[in-house]
């Protein structure tokens, strides 16, 4: 899709995704009543009850990596 966006537009548009999206993740475990500053994807347990919670979280870290990647590229 062609969105018709500057290169500076597009750098900006993913720095903000990448802060909306660490904000988000912060505030998901917190609310999962774990700790974001030892928090490690795929090693930290996470309870069957929140398996709603951990899809959310899978899907933000998702989202973050696509985020990141396309940073790294610009």
């Amino acid at each position: 899709m062609e969105l018709n966006l500057s290169t500076q537009q597009k750098l900006s548009a993913l720095q903000a995704a990448k802060s909306n999206l660490s904000t988000d993740i912060f505030n998901l475990l917190i609310r999962m009543g774990l700790d974001p500053d030892t928090y490690e994807h795929g090693v930290t347990e996470v309870s069957d009850l929140m398996m709603g919670e951990k899809m959310r979280l899978d899907s933000l870290i998702v989202a973050m990596d696509m985020v990141e990647a396309k940073l790294a590229a610009m």
